[in-house]
């Protein structure tokens, strides 16, 4: 059945946008906000990075004639693709204060021949900008970080810094601790005494020397994080966790040591732990921003995750306790139901982790775990799960949070998942915890970057909870999705009713003006509403909302060529 959408009017805009899956999830806002943003022919997609910064921390003053004045929030991502000659991108988008749904600017910055798009932010001293910076391998020259000063048109690159000359591939990892202080470490497959995991770090506005870690020559996959420690002992730790002969190692070095005294360095080990060959994700490791400990012999607290295939594995120290905590996320042991317990059905993928200190109501330390689940037929999609920092408990709505508009009724066998969970803790980032993922749009074919955020200390992403008391079934397989995306001439929306209702579309243009709408009653099924006039649109992006019986489903971001 053939709707159409008319008394459209033209409007300017700032945000474009890739087209959204049919399978959309219901998911409340303003306490879960999801669209998406980036290059599709990014394909196939590997891997994926974020980032963001809260206003105030955030600050751009040379952005202001476009932002109305200099302070925004900051969420920049990066994904890159396996295929070393396609596209790569990092995506920089700059909303209102806490409030993620208004975007206030955006730009894409691609790149080619690269591996591992890390991406994060620093305040430059001389200028005051908050600049962005992007680490990565080039592949066959070695491992690189460029610098980024935002304009009001697009960016430029203020600096361009060779980190290694790896002739092969390592992994690289950056992590920020406030606005001023960042530190990079790397895989660095040089011959000779620079092989190993390397590391700088930037403080009191200077980049250190590099420094190696002894012991590591033979070491892969690592990640880092950092965290300040107060209380009895006042440290400022750099985290560290790699991988070999079947061992996970969770070690750190002070920030200190590092920018005073680069060299070969001994790391402090915290945990080392036998995984054997079950190891089949990346290590992703984070910290609390700052902690507050009571363990004078050890007073770091880390958490870090990965995957054996069928189940999703956190290890972690909580600062109170001291003591080194396993929990098998997906088995059941968190009072959680067991998400295989028959086994061999589902297998899980590219875990991600935030160890969130509780900021800012003064909640207690927890840490949200991500991946991505299949069952190899029609459940394909990411999940989630906020713990206690024991590892005893679940702390979200049992059993798991499905991201929204994360799951697709089926995904091509060589498609290769990836999630991301911003390492910056919520003292400096805001209301919203910042999520990227991608996966491939079922009208299109081609992969889509999902910019996820979800409120602090929510315990679900989406409108229906344990019991089903804060959302419906029916409004839970309620969805829609707008195509080609984007669009010249037309622009198609596909609506799913799961009962009879009133369906009402509106056309926002990025002011808030209201450029077009349609309002009528449908019966349960799918319906096709054409935007006819979408021709007389102005050149550049739209909010499309779609409400049910006067429920609010989804909004999408749309884009006029």
């Amino acid at each position: 059945m053939l709707r159409t959408l008319t008394h459209i009017t033209a409007a300017a805009a700032l945000l474009a946008a890739t087209s959204t899956q049919l399978n959309a999830q219901v998911f409340v806002a303003p306490n879960a906000v999801e669209y998406v943003f980036g290059d599709p022919h990014v394909t196939p997609a590997q891997n994926t990075s974020c980032y963001s910064l809260r206003a105030g921390y955030a600050y751009f003053p040379d952005m202001a004639p476009v932002l109305g004045s200099a302070y925004a929030d900051l969420y920049v991502a990066g994904w890159n693709s396996k295929d070393i000659g396609g596209r790569h991108e990092v995506t920089v988008l700059l909303t209102e204060p806490s409030n993620p749904t208004n975007v206030l600017w955006k730009a894409s910055i691609p790149y080619t021949g690269i591996q591992d798009l890390q991406v994060g932010s620093l305040r430059n001293p001389t200028t005051n900008n908050t600049e962005i910076l992007v680490a990565y391998y080039q592949v066959g020259v070695g491992h690189m970080l460029d610098v980024y000063k935002l304009n009001p048109s697009v960016p430029s690159l203020a600096s361009h810094t060779t980190l290694s000359h790896a002739p092969t591939y390592g992994r690289i990892s950056m992590d920020f601790h406030a606005t001023y202080d960042c530190a990079i470490a790397w895989v660095n497959t040089e011959a000779g005494p620079n092989k190993g995991i390397q590391a700088k770090v930037y403080i009191n506005n200077t980049w250190s020397g590099v420094s190696t870690l002894s012991g590591t020559a033979n070491k892969a996959g690592v990640d880092i994080a950092i965290t300040q420690i107060n209380g009895p002992v006042s440290a400022y730790p750099l985290h560290f966790v790699y991988s070999g002969g079947g061992f996970v190692t969770e070690s750190s070095v002070d920030m200190s040591t590092l920018a005073l005294a680069p060299g070969t360095i001994a790391p402090t080990v915290n945990d080392n732990h036998y995984a054997g060959a079950g190891l089949a994700s990346r290590l992703v490791l984070d910290c609390p921003d700052f902690s507050t400990s009571t363990v004078v012999a050890n007073p770091s607290a880390w958490a870090y995750t990965y995957s054996d295939g069928i189940n999703v594995i956190v290890r972690n120290r909580n600062a109170t306790l001291g003591g080194v905590n396993m929990s098998i996320v997906t088995s059941g042991m968190l009072g959680n139901s067991a998400l295989d317990p028959v086994g061999g059905v589902y297998q899980v993928f590219s875990p991600a982790i935030n160890y969130g200190q509780g900021y800012p109501n003064g909640s207690p330390e927890e840490i949200m775990v991500t991946w991505y689940a299949t069952d190899g037929a029609g459940d394909n999609g990411y999940m989630a799960l906020r713990m206690n920092a024991n590892g005893t408990a679940i702390t979200s709505t049992p059993d798991y949070l499905k991201l929204p508009n994360a799951n697709t009724a089926s995904i091509p066998s060589n498609f290769s998942s990836g999630i991301a969970l911003s390492k910056t803790g919520p003292k400096s980032v805001g209301d919203f915890l910042y999520a990227t993922y991608y996966d491939i749009d079922p009208v299109t074919g081609l992969y889509q970057l999902h910019h996820a955020f979800h409120k602090w200390s929510d315990v679900v992403f989406k409108g229906e909870g344990a019991t089903g008391t804060s959302g419906s079934a029916a409004m839970e397989a309620t969805t829609f999705s707008a195509y080609p995306n984007p669009f010249s001439d037309k622009l198609n929306t596909f609506v799913t009713l799961a009962e009879d209702g009133v369906l009402q579309l509106e056309l926002h243009d990025m002011a808030g003006r209201l450029v077009g709408q349609y309002n009528a009653p449908l019966t349960k099924g799918g319906h096709d509403v054409a935007i006819e006039n979408a021709k007389k649109l102005t050149a550049g992006s739209y909010m499309l909302t779609a409400t049910v019986n006067g429920k609010k489903i989804d909004t999408k971001m749309v884009v006029k060529r």
